[in-house]
Formats: structure tokens, C-alpha cells, sequence
């Protein structure tokens, strides 16, 4: 099974001519892993989830190196039993500041999705909802990532009515190797909540591999 992930967007850079602040260099140092202007990433299964995916960066929004910008993304997800299709708009923000004064880097999406389920006979198309972080752990070599995905039935065209959400969750590790080389590690769980909010895992996987980027 393999998953494949796209992020079509428009690259720009930004000349700071004063010294970063400790805060910046933080948020520097998320973003430029997180979000370099070209990236592929090919990891190998190791439970019941392969994945690869390629992304360009979006333009800034602002003046301010490492502050907001937005992109489209594209993926393609495919469990032992489960298949999820998508596709929509990102936002990002890499100034947060979080623990300790240090800077995270936060994301968020919207877009459309299809599911499809061998295991329950189920299918869905309609809206998802993504959040998630990024956090350097040490400078900018050590990251940990996690992150949540919501795909509500009142926003869906096809689902099955006994179903209120799918939901999902993500945490990952990346560790850079060189300035253009990192390896990489995620977990991630897919389920769905009945009427009832009582909980069904759909699936779930682990992957690691390498990220390249440029």
C-alpha cells in the first residue's frame, strides 16, 4: 500500500537585514525543514502504511521571514483496508510561540476527501479539516510533529448514515542528517465515530524513510 502527497504552491524568499531574534531563529529553523521550497519524501512500510510525497512551498504572506503562508495540497493514502483520497488549501505559521519562549510551527487545511473502507463496505466524499504542529527539539536538526484531521458527515454528499465523523491522528519524528537530508518516522490512525460517538479504527500504519529537500 502506498500514500502519496502533493503540494503545488508558489515559491518566494524574503532578505532579512537586521539580526534574527532567538524566536526567529526558532521559527527559521521549523520552517526551513517543514516547509523548503521543494521537498520528496519515500519511507517504507514497517506496519500496514507506505508513503511518499512531494511538495513545493508556498508564497509568503508576509514581509517577515518565517511568518504565514499558504499552499494547495494533494494526497493519496492507501491502508491494507482503507483508501482516502483528497485535496484542498494549507495555511502555515512558523512564529508561534510555544514552550519556553521556543518557537512552533502550526498548520492547518481544508479541503475535499474521499474514503473508501473495505473493511466496513464504506464510502464518504465530502469536507476534512486538518490541524497540526512542529516543534524543534534540537536546533534545527531534531523535530517531532504532531496532528489531527476531522471529516464531518454533515459535510459530505455520500457517507454512511450511521457514521457522525471520521477522524484521525498523526505524530512524527524528523531528524536531518545534512542541510538537504533527513530521515523521518510517522504514525498515523484513521477512524470513525457511529451516531452514538462510540469509536471504529479504520486503520492505521507506521512508516519511516527519507526526506530530501532542495
Amino acid at each position: 500500500m502506498t500514500k502519496y502527497f502533493i503540494l503545488p504552491a508558489v515559491a518566494a524568499s524574503v532578505t532579512c537585514a537586521w539580526a534574527a531574534s532567538p524566536i526567529d531563529e526558532a521559527a527559521n529553523a521549523v520552517s526551513t525543514l517543514a516547509q523548503p521550497n521543494y521537498s520528496a519524501m519515500a519511507a517504507v512500510d514497517v506496519g500496514s502504511r507506505n508513503h511518499v510525497d512531494v511538495m513545493v512551498r508556498a508564497a509568503n504572506l508576509t514581509q517577515k521571514a518565517g511568518s504565514d503562508f499558504v499552499g494547495y495540497y494533494g494526497e493519496y493514502t492507501a491502508y491494507d483496508d482503507t483508501t482516502i483520497v483528497g485535496g484542498g488549501v494549507k495555511l502555515f505559521n512558523y512564529v508561534s510561540q510555544g514552550f519556553g519562549g521556543q518557537a512552533i510551527g502550526t498548520f492547518g487545511s481544508f479541503g475535499l476527501s474521499l474514503t473508501s473502507s473495505d473493511k466496513f463496505d464504506y464510502d464518504r466524499f465530502g469536507g476534512e479539516l486538518s490541524f497540526g504542529v512542529m516543534v524543534p527539539i534540537s536546533g534545527e536538526q531534531l523535530h517531532i510533529d504532531a496532528g489531527i484531521i476531522l471529516r464531518p458527515i454533515f459535510l459530505s454528499s455520500e457517507a454512511d448514515t450511521d457514521a457522525t465523523a471520521e477522524y484521525g491522528y498523526s505524530l512524527g519524528v524528523s531528524y536531518r542528517l545534512t542541510q538537504n537530508v533527513a530521515t523521518y518516522g510517522q504514525y498515523t490512525s484513521e477512524g470513525i465515530w457511529d451516531d452514538s460517538f462510540d469509536a471504529e479504527n479504520l486503520d492505521n500504519g507506521v512508516s519511516v524513510g527519507v526526506r530530501l529537500t532542495f
